[in-house]
């Protein structure tokens, strides 16, 4: 599939990423676009699946239309594009029965790459799922980029599948994330006593210790951990002045995702509490 090089770079940019436009990145298809699961079994040869493409090539092929149709169609094109009978015949039997229909082996191309992507998916899913959670809609991009570079992830995945070959977007888009989340960072570190380093540094403990908390009672809603006394306490030993301290809809908003994330707790942000 094609896709726009400024979209990604604009994408990289985001903090999270949804979940089907992860899998457009990296298996070259979205979700929604495979094959059935059942159709496909894991673990079968190149072989197996070029058969299976071909067979789902014929499958779309509506041969009664295609048949009803082919006489006038052929006799168009032929006025059409000036061919004679004889090269517009060798071209229906390839399938070109119009110039904007894709042949038969065009066709069983295209079903093979989705169902070589529609195993990598159901593999790359169970991975997703061991090392976040089951039920995540969008992923940090930073520390989930991070784990697809430095575990070769997509290596491991040509290994898995036959005939998976890893697009060359992934490495593109590997490298717009760290760019994009690299240069937002000051050249020089803030000095210690300015708000914005003890902020920092208040951002990295508070969602630490709420994880550890979080794990203990993974059914705590965001709300109520929020209230944990020594949640409070970090910030008030922070030495922030009392008027830069985070409100709690700033924690419950950007900072309860990745303490979520990394407790790896059942849900987003917890069931509101009345």
């Amino acid at each position: 599939m094609g896709y726009n090089k400024y979209t990604d770079q604009l994408l990289a940019q985001q903090t999270t990423i949804p979940a089907n436009k992860i899998f457009t990145i990296l298996l070259g298809f979205p979700p929604n676009a495979l094959i059935d699961t059942k159709t496909v079994k894991r673990g079968s040869t190149l072989a197996v699946k070029k058969k299976l493409a071909k067979s789902l090539a014929l499958q779309s092929i509506d041969e009664k239309a295609f048949r009803r149709a082919k006489k006038e169609e052929i006799e168009s094109w032929r006025r059409q594009y000036g061919k004679s009978k004889g090269e517009v015949r060798l071209e229906s039997k390839k399938g070109n029965t119009s110039p904007n229909s894709p042949s038969l082996v065009e066709m069983e191309a295209i079903y093979l790459k989705k169902i070589i992507a529609t195993e990598a998916h159901s593999i790359l899913k169970e991975w997703m799922e061991l090392k976040f959670r089951k039920d995540i809609k969008e992923y940090p991009s930073v520390i989930f980029f991070n784990w697809i570079d430095s575990d070769r992830v997509m290596k491991k995945l040509e290994t898995q599948v036959k005939g998976f070959k890893t697009p060359a977007r992934v490495q593109e888009f590997i490298g717009y994330v760290k760019q994009a989340h690299t240069t937002q960072k000051p050249v020089t570190e803030a000095h210690p006593d300015t708000n914005t380093a003890k902020m920092k540094h208040l951002h990295t403990a508070y969602i630490k210790k709420a994880a550890e908390i979080l794990k203990t009672n993974l059914l705590l809603t965001g709300p109520e951990l929020v209230e944990y006394s020594s949640l409070k306490t970090l910030i008030r030993d922070s030495a922030l002045p009392k008027g830069k301290y985070p409100k709690d809809s700033n924690i419950l908003k950007h900072w309860m995702p990745k303490i979520r994330i990394l407790a790896k707790a059942p849900s987003k942000y917890g069931s509101k509490t009345k």
